[in-house]
């Protein structure tokens, strides 16, 4: 059976009114056992008074013992020789408590007559010429224990009364206490995917409300994030893939617009081909972000000499260079050794040094260095082309972010190549650096943590 559930304002009103409960609980019985205990702490104080008078009066005139009857407040007395009755007063013998019996091993003695008086005792033992005596005195404690007996059951009346009134006033001040959180509610509900610009209202940020909306509107500042980069990511891959598709309908149709001979047809062909590679190229970028952004990119971390696999991203990259007279150089002075993956990090490397050939002219220059700093390593990607101005260096990361667009198309560049090598750096726990100015070239900078003793050489 599946229970309906309980809201928090009802939860904080059960407690409420338990702890509430519990605390009356115990104010009404701490209250009724202090009052109770100085009651009677009072009655045993006159009880040691009488029986101090009796014993002063017996040790030194036995005779006058029935003299404190009638000239002090003592009624009710006895003094016992032995077992024998030595002394009663007329109050011990008209209350008859001689049927007190014997006083108990502790605690108080509280003796209920016959006729419902209700009496204290207490009793005091000396030895008088070698003779054993027992003072036994009493009081009338009926008022006292009456009072008792009203202020319990004042309180017992009072008990639901109280706990009735702190249930209401639980429920209103969680009524309260949940007003802003319901407001908070209501305007968390009318933010979705269309507004995600509109944020929650923070009346106080120091308290647990205001954080919580504080929080919230940080969430939603970043679904706007994700959905804004989602949209213009959409709209860029759209674009993008849209570029060679119109450019292989447009050759395909000019090259069935007439006959032409197998040269022609070939000619045709490459151009499509060439589109087809681009297109390639660009969709195989796009799986790599998606596996990326999904965390299912599997990583294999080991250790790897970067001194070895930066030779051989270089040496796969050269005939690029030759291709452009590019004097191209690769410099590493001793072994890296590291924990990386090394498919992304080869990833990293061949874009950033393909990138670094594209856009330097013909008879430039592109060197990669490897330098060891002491707490980090650094691959230094250094070429002499035309640089990125200081407005572009923040986007350069960003997917499908073109600094020239026109001459990019020119270049075969999908726009994702940057983007990818960031996320396999940050992969391997490095991030990367931009260094440029406008004909000044541009220095990028990857930066590995430290190097694990042990595993360096």
């Amino acid at each position: 059976m599946i229970k309906a559930p309980v809201s928090i304002r009802a939860r904080l009103t059960l407690w409420h009114a338990i702890i509430m409960a519990l605390v009356l609980a115990a104010f009404a019985l701490g209250t009724f056992g202090y009052v109770r205990e100085s009651l009677f702490d009072q009655i045993d104080a006159r009880l040691d008074d009488n029986l101090a008078l009796i014993s002063n009066i017996a040790f030194t005139d036995p005779s006058e013992l029935a003299e404190i009857e009638r000239h002090t407040r003592v009624l009710a007395f006895r003094v016992l020789e032995g077992d024998w009755p030595h002394y009663s007063s007329d109050g011990w013998v008209a209350a008859q408590l001689d049927a007190a019996g014997l006083p108990p091993d502790k605690g108080r003695w509280i003796y209920t007559s016959k006729r419902g008086g209700i009496y204290h005792l207490k009793e005091k033992a000396f030895t008088l010429d070698n003779r054993q005596y027992r003072i036994t005195t009493a009081e009338q404690s009926e008022q006292i224990h009456r009072g008792l007996d009203r202020l319990a059951l004042t309180f017992m009346g009072g008990f639901p009364v109280m706990l009735l009134l702190s249930l209401f006033g639980g429920y209103f001040l969680a009524g309260r206490m949940l007003t802003p959180l319901q407001h908070i509610t209501q305007r968390a509900r009318s933010i979705s995917a269309d507004n995600l610009t509109e944020r929650l209202t923070v009346s106080n940020p120091r308290d647990e409300l205001g954080q919580l909306s504080t929080v919230l509107n940080e969430a939603f500042a970043r679904l706007d994030d994700t959905f804004d980069r989602l949209k213009r990511f959409t709209q860029d891959a759209a674009h993008e893939l849209r570029t060679p598709l119109a450019v292989l309908r447009s050759v395909g149709e000019v090259g069935l617009q007439k006959p032409r001979d197998a040269a022609a047809y070939r000619e045709v062909i490459g151009s499509m081909l060439e589109e087809v590679d681009r297109l390639g190229r660009l969709v195989d970028g796009l799986l790599t972000l998606a596996r990326a952004d999904s965390g299912h990119f599997s990583l294999f971390r080991r250790p790897e000499d970067l001194q070895t696999l930066g030779h051989e991203v270089v040496e796969c990259l050269r005939v690029l260079a030759e291709v452009k007279n590019q004097n191209l150089t690769y410099s590493a002075d001793k072994s890296f050794i590291v924990d990386i993956d090394r498919d992304t990090m080869r990833l990293a490397l061949m874009n950033l040094i393909a990138n670094a050939i594209r856009f330097t002219p013909e008879g430039g220059a592109v060197s990669i260095a490897l330098r060891d700093s002491g707490t980090s390593i650094a691959i230094e990607i250094q070429d002499n082309g035309p640089g990125i101005a200081l407005e572009h260096q923040a986007r350069i990361f960003e997917r499908f972010y073109r600094v020239d667009p026109s001459r990019s198309h020119q270049t075969g560049g999908t726009g994702l190549g940057l983007a990818i090598t960031r996320w396999a750096v940050e992969a391997n726990n490095g991030h990367i650096e931009l260094q440029s100015a406008p004909e000044q070239g541009c220095l990028f900078r990857i930066v590995l943590p430290e190097i694990k003793q042990g595993l360096r050489q």
